[in-house]
């Protein structure tokens, strides 16, 4: 009768054991699962941040074109192309800095904003003030 009872008690460990490593598995193929959707979801953040980034970088030089007096630096007229904005915005926040540059062409005009990296302006100009303005943004 001894030997029946040991017997049934080592199925029984065998079976816990098991069933704790099948539990390690799925914890781990969950967490696995789990972190995987935190990068996506950290990448879509960052680049939402990026994207509002440039469209405030652009907003601040349509502001300073619009507001320029005659022959001040952002004045169309008396600019030189290829024009990269001197002061253009950083965006700051406690866990990111956003730096833009921000280049206006003239229509046909091709600028080199970093190594291997051109933009073009397409041309030619449909009415005389035509101009391309660009925006990239490191981080």
């Amino acid at each position: 009768m001894g030997k029946i009872c040991e017997s049934k008690k080592g199925v029984a460990f065998l079976i816990v054991v098991n069933m704790v490593f099948m539990l390690a598995v799925l914890s781990s193929a969950i967490l696995r699962i789990s972190s995987g959707h935190f990068g996506t979801t950290y990448h879509q953040i960052h680049r939402a941040r990026a994207t509002y980034a440039a469209e405030a970088a652009m907003q601040h030089v349509l502001a300073r074109l619009r507001l320029a007096q005659p022959g001040t630096l952002y004045d169309v007229d008396s600019m030189t192309f290829p024009f990269i904005d001197p002061s253009p915005p950083t965006v700051f926040d406690p866990n990111y800095n956003y730096t833009t540059t921000v280049v206006i062409l003239q229509p046909g005009d091709t600028y080199q904003i970093v190594a291997g990296e051109w933009i073009t302006c397409p041309g030619p100009p449909q009415n005389p003030s035509d101009y391309c303005i660009f925006c990239r943004v490191d981080f």
